[in-house]
């Protein structure tokens, strides 16, 4: 029995996580009833907008967040136009990568999305985009490739439950049962005994 298709969720990192805070204050300066508080929230507020200024690309920015918002209105070939000009712009902005891998990879174009993550310069890879090419190559039924990119994290990650847990699943699907029960045993070790039984389960 072939094991579900897997998905992919990137973590705010970087370019995201710098406007998440910038927000977050902004709403905790809008709640504060104290004088005194606002005036440190305002400081803080100022110091996270000068830093976003001073690390990240303004034209980047702008094409940036007009491709998150044709996200939000479901304007999908408009946001991957607008993270393209992005990347145009700064290069080695990791997020407006991932973006368009979530994208391909949400549209279920699993080749375009594989062919954007090997975009991703080499010196600003990171563990989820290479878990993300795993991913893809799993969905493609290319589980021979898939399981050397889980091997590796396997290796280079040694805490991670989802590496072991995929790397489990790449195994399955090429017969190899005893090295993958071996991936599952460790994955039941590390965090999630109850899903990595689960999958034990629908794949036997």
């Amino acid at each position: 029995k072939k094991p579900l298709p897997q998905q992919i969720e990137f973590e705010l990192s970087g370019f995201d996580k710098v406007w998440f805070d910038i927000c977050s204050l902004i709403e905790n300066l809008f709640g504060h009833s104290g004088t005194e508080g606002k005036n440190m929230l305002f400081g803080e507020l100022s110091s996270a907008i000068r830093y976003h200024l001073k690390v990240f690309h303004p034209t980047f920015a702008k094409h940036y967040f007009q491709g998150e918002a044709k996200i939000l209105k479901g304007d999908l070939d408009g946001a991957l136009v607008c993270f393209s000009t992005a990347i145009d712009c700064d290069k080695k902005m990791v997020e407006a990568y991932k973006q368009q891998i979530q994208i391909y990879f949400d549209k279920g174009a699993y080749d375009e999305a594989l062919k954007a993550s090997a975009k991703v310069p080499e010196e600003i890879q990171d563990s989820e985009i290479l878990c993300a090419q795993g991913l893809m190559l799993y969905n493609l039924e290319r589980y021979k490739e898939a399981v050397d990119i889980f091997k590796r994290l396997c290796t280079e990650c040694p805490r991670d439950f989802l590496s072991f847990y995929y790397c489990g699943l790449c195994l399955i699907a090429i017969k190899e049962e005893s090295a993958a029960l071996e991936r599952f045993d460790k994955a039941v070790k590390l965090l999630h005994p109850d899903l990595a039984m689960q999958k034990l389960k629908e794949v036997y």
